[in-house]
């Protein structure tokens, strides 16, 4: 009985990392809550019970996270990477992230693949890679839309096959961790992403909705600001009711809010320093869109 007291531990154990991080993100809202329990059931399944009976099934699996800049795509897929239970009796394997579009052309596969010394000018030494580095465990492709086209064609081969070649190298090593992705971009156009490796990365396609369409929680996002300050900061100068006025307003505005949350948290820190925000400069004139969210 002991061997399924431990793999039931591990899998809780791995239940608990994605409950403490998607506790993170804050929002009451019904669009928020959608994509946390989406985002939850992509990692686990219905329940629990799935990933303990298929846990090969539930690691093939992968999740793509969509949603404009700002939105918290990042905060999602890191709780989803979070909760990988590995291939071994629900020992939490490697978890790696990636940033593609901090990479150029020519690093990029370096990076993803690993390189052999001497293949390029540089390479001084054997390079392992990402996504061998994560081999039983996870990898996160953070702006998966920004990669080029021959490196998608590799990306989707090393899917498919659970193989990798390393730069300069013709050897194949096995590389099999389960891939969580993200992007801002309209990975849906095929003239910028192929169909074959979208259809690859999104067992589950999670679209993060923009502000605007959960504008309730911009209250909650500033009461949580707020109280993250005053764990570590002095706040003893800091009128709370003028401050939950502001975010009333900000609340109440008929605004787009284009930067998302990343441009409501900038707005808060701008009204605790006494510096212009977005309500004394004119913004608030600008009319909200009812748009769809398109991908």
């Amino acid at each position: 009985i002991f061997p399924y007291i431990e793999k039931c531990n591990g899998l809780c154990d791995s239940a608990k990392r994605v409950f403490d991080k998607l506790d993170q993100v804050v929002g009451i809202s019904e669009n928020i809550q959608k994509v946390k329990y989406e985002t939850w059931s992509a990692c686990f399944g219905k329940t629990l019970y799935e990933s303990y009976c298929f846990p090969k099934l539930v690691r093939q699996h992968n999740i793509l996270f969509m949603g404009e800049s700002g939105t918290g795509k990042e905060l999602f897929s890191q709780a989803a990477l979070s909760g990988d239970f590995g291939q071994s009796n629900f020992k939490q394997g490697p978890a790696i992230s990636v940033n593609l579009a901090a990479l150029n052309n020519q690093t990029i596969e370096s990076e993803l693949f690993g390189h052999v010394e001497g293949s390029f000018t540089g390479a001084t030494s054997n390079r392992t890679g990402a996504i061998r580095s994560a081999h039983k465990g996870s990898i996160f492709l953070d702006e998966l839309g920004d990669i080029p086209k021959r490196t998608q064609v590799k990306i989707l081969r090393a899917i498919e096959s659970k193989k990798i070649k390393s730069v300069g190298s013709d050897e194949e090593v096995v590389a099999n961790p389960r891939y969580i992705s993200a992007t801002n971009q309209n990975v849906e156009d095929e003239a910028l992403f192929r169909p074959e490796l979208l259809q690859r990365v999104s067992g589950s396609k999670i679209v993060i909705p923009p502000l605007r369409y959960h504008r309730k929680d911009i209250k909650y996002i500033g009461d949580y600001f707020l109280n993250d300050l005053k764990g570590g900061e002095n706040t003893e100068f800091l009128d709370e009711d003028e401050y939950d006025h502001f975010t009333d307003q900000l609340s109440l505005m008929r605004y787009d809010w284009p930067g998302n949350v990343r441009e409501l948290l900038n707005q808060l820190r701008a009204f605790l320093l006494g510096l212009p925000t977005i309500l004394n400069v004119g913004s608030q004139t600008f009319v909200g869109k009812n748009e769809p969210l398109q991908y």
